[in-house]
């Protein structure tokens, strides 16, 4: 068995549980040199709207109650309804070597 669960915490940026005084990993804890931009690309159905590309350090999707709500450090940027037809598209990009 593993090591017992003493106390369960939770990251206020990203919501990841941290179990017995764990430390998170999420993009608010990296340097911002280390750190990956992610990007996501919204595309509409012909004539719905137009496509949108949204990047930032600190971009999460959250799924829920029919929209998808793309959130930073601030909180909700964009929401898009599930009935709406688009699709949403993570784009990972390499962080850019150091010259």
């Amino acid at each position: 068995m593993g090591d017992p669960i003493h106390s369960v915490e939770q990251c206020p940026h990203c919501k990841k549980r941290l179990l017995n005084g764990a430390k998170c990993d999420c993009t608010w804890h990296t340097p911002s040199q280390n750190r990956q931009t992610t990007s996501y690309l919204i595309r509409y159905p012909k004539g719905q709207g137009e496509d949108l590309m949204v990047q930032d350090d600190h971009l999460t999707l959250d799924i829920t109650h029919g929209w998808a709500v793309l959130v930073d450090q601030h909180g909700p940027c964009i929401a898009v309804p599930a009935h709406s037809g688009a699709t949403i598209t993570r784009i990972d990009q390499d962080p850019q070597p150091e010259e």
